[in-house]
């Protein structure tokens, strides 16, 4: 299944993704299998202050992989 902001459930790959009412400051999607187990991707934004935030609050978890592009690559008008 997918999983999306506020907890949004779908397991069908045509079904529609309502869209949340508030989008939060780091959203994070999870491809889930019926174990549990999956893949979660977090959009941490922009800055070295949201990489560190989402570092730590990831390290807790102790996942098997992590891999960080461009987390503090972000440009500003």
């Amino acid at each position: 299944s997918f999983v999306s902001t506020d907890n949004v459930e779908i397991t069908q790959a045509d079904a529609p993704l309502a869209p949340s009412l508030k989008t939060p400051q780091m959203p994070t999607y999870h491809l889930k299998r019926a174990d549990g187990s999956g893949i979660t991707l977090v959009n941490i934004g922009v800055g070295p202050s949201n990489a560190k935030t989402a570092t730590d609050h990831i390290a807790v978890l102790r996942p098997h992989a992590w891999l960080m592009v461009g987390h503090c690559a972000g440009l500003r008008n």
